[in-house]
């Protein structure tokens, strides 16, 4: 056989083998069947960066609320509202953190379809703690929803998304299992990296605006002197501010976290006449560019050692 002639076979071949899979590729189209992943929406940043590196190689999870917005009274989009009805998974905390989210989830045909963090037996859960200028009948009885700082729940976190997904999509249960193994290791590898960053900082006290750090804080044994604001569920009036600015003042040597979602006329009359140094907190990763669990809570950790350093030069 002449080599033309065994191109020309070599050639017919390969086109009778793409016509048989583009082929059986139109009837699975046709029949509904498809070859994408399965369809995960997630509430928040933090939530959503843990998801991915799950999904990792079989599907790209949509995030539902931007890190730039508060999650406490985001609404969300109509288009977004939309995809929920047809979402395979729905990843989120609960009604203390996603407020808006908790209507547009009732209507979800199976509860199965979401995955609601807060009702998962986790190895850390903290009550809100009342903040200064709150008496005892204004203690918070729910719990604190930024769960997802405390590494070891980030672990639970990340174990209860992958065991979801095997279910939903036992086809890729191996390449599950394999990612989330493997974003565990990352992150008690950055756990040790945190710990040794924090350890000089034990005894060293802050103040905070918003007390959204209680996990981290509890995790790593760094001490929360006082918050002005528990949670969203809480308001804030003159006194408390008051009696907040008060203790800045009498605890001049110390510094103050804040979230980029403090308000800036907030922070400009508590730092006013003051020499306290403050420092922004990014809980939900707003800024951080990489999509890395391990950045978000090195750059907190980093925030904070900067916030502590300060005060303990004093």
């Amino acid at each position: 056989m002449t080599a033309s002639c065994q191109k020309t076979l070599m050639k017919q071949t390969i086109n009778s083998k793409l016509w048989r899979n583009c082929t059986v590729y139109a009837l699975l189209t046709i029949s509904g069947i498809s070859f994408a992943g399965p369809t995960v929406l997630v509430s928040i940043k933090p939530l959503h960066i843990l998801t991915a590196a799950i999904t990792q190689g079989v599907s790209r999870p949509i995030l539902l609320i931007d890190a730039t917005l508060s999650p406490h009274q985001t609404r969300l989009r109509p288009s977004l509202a939309r995809k929920l009805q047809t979402a395979d998974l729905v990843v989120w905390v609960g009604p203390e953190l996603e407020s808006q989210l908790e209507k547009a989830l009732d209507s979800l045909s199976t509860s199965d379809r979401q995955l609601q963090l807060l009702q998962h037996a986790l190895p850390i859960r903290l009550r809100v703690a009342s903040p200064i200028g709150y008496d005892d009948k204004h203690k918070a009885d729910h719990f604190d929803p930024h769960i997802w700082l405390d590494p070891n729940n980030a672990v639970a976190i990340v174990n209860l998304i992958a065991n979801r997904l095997q279910i939903i999509d036992p086809d890729n249960k191996l390449l599950y299992e394999q990612n989330a193994a493997k974003l565990v290791a990352n992150i008690e590898a950055t756990d040790l990296e945190i710990r040794r960053l924090l350890a000089p900082f034990k005894n060293v006290d802050y103040l905070i605006v918003h007390n959204n750090l209680q996990y981290f804080a509890t995790h790593y044994g760094i001490s929360i002197h006082d918050s002005l604001i528990a949670d969203n569920h809480m308001q804030t009036g003159a006194k408390s501010i008051r009696a907040f600015k008060e203790k800045l003042n009498a605890n001049s040597k110390s510094c103050l976290l804040y979230d980029n979602f403090t308000s800036e006329k907030l922070l400009q009359t508590l730092l006013e006449k003051t020499t306290t140094k403050a420092v922004a907190l990014e809980p939900l990763g707003s800024n951080i560019r990489t999509e890395s669990y391990s950045d978000l809570l090195l750059h907190l950790a980093q925030s904070i050692a900067t916030c502590l350093a300060s005060a303990k030069k004093h």
